[in-house]
């Protein structure tokens, strides 16, 4: 529904630019927000921030831009209007940005917002299996596919080639940061341990070959972690 999209930003008073911090990252509709009259409002916590932005609320060190919303509704003064809906959205997006809270999800002021969305009645184990355990056959199946027969033990990385592109998926843990890696190859970005990047001036052959040529210039980083883990 391209025009009705188009239509509908034109005539905004107010844009709020949420979870992504330039225009690249939302492809042709970025066009269509960059030339619209509106206000607009980033909240974000990704770094390498753009700036097309009136109002640019961005902190990298928060884990995810759910907690950055219910942040700001508390200060703004609305938190006794928080109600079991937005408190299920806010969870979600937390968890989901997080990895079900398995990554940059050490701060201790992350459980204390939970505390105060279990105080809505959410319910966080329902939301997990509807995230996390809501799998169709046919996904399992194109899963274990990919496993058997698909993977590449040692190309640490995993991408997919549409009809117009090529879509890159990187994943770390601990002081790997894929996101520069993603920004340096690709032009992408994303979170230190999840980023991602897609192009069009590859195929997903010279894609993988891209990045296996680099790998060498990040061994030095990923040597680093894995003696860390060794160590603990």
């Amino acid at each position: 529904q391209t025009k009705i999209c188009k239509e509908l930003i034109v005539k905004a008073d107010l844009i709020l630019a949420l979870d992504f911090n330039t225009l690249s990252r939302i492809d042709a509709m970025g066009i269509d927000v960059a030339d619209a009259k509106a206000q607009k409002v980033m909240i974000d916590h990704h770094t390498n921030q753009g700036n097309f932005a009136d109002v640019i609320i961005s902190y990298p060190n928060i884990s995810s831009t759910s907690e950055m919303i219910f942040r700001l509704i508390c200060r703004m003064g609305y938190a006794p209007e928080i109600e079991k809906k937005i408190a299920t959205c806010v969870y979600t997006g937390m968890m989901t940005d997080t990895g079900a809270f398995t990554y940059n999800s050490n701060s201790p002021e992350i459980y204390t917002i939970i505390s105060e969305l279990l105080k809505k009645e959410i319910d966080k184990d329902y939301i997990y299996r509807r995230i996390n355990s809501n799998f169709s056959v046919s996904r399992l199946k194109l899963e274990g596919y990919a496993l058997s027969e698909k993977m590449i033990v040692d190309e640490k990385m995993g991408v997919r080639e549409e009809d117009d592109k090529v879509k890159i998926s990187l994943r770390s843990r601990g002081d790997v940061r894929v996101n520069d890696i993603a920004a340096e190859l690709f032009d992408g970005g994303g979170h230190v341990n999840a980023a991602g990047a897609s192009t069009t001036d590859m195929s997903l052959d010279e894609a993988i070959k891209k990045f296996n040529s680099a790998l060498p210039n990040y061994k030095a980083m990923i040597d680093q972690e894995l003696s860390k883990e060794e160590y603990k």
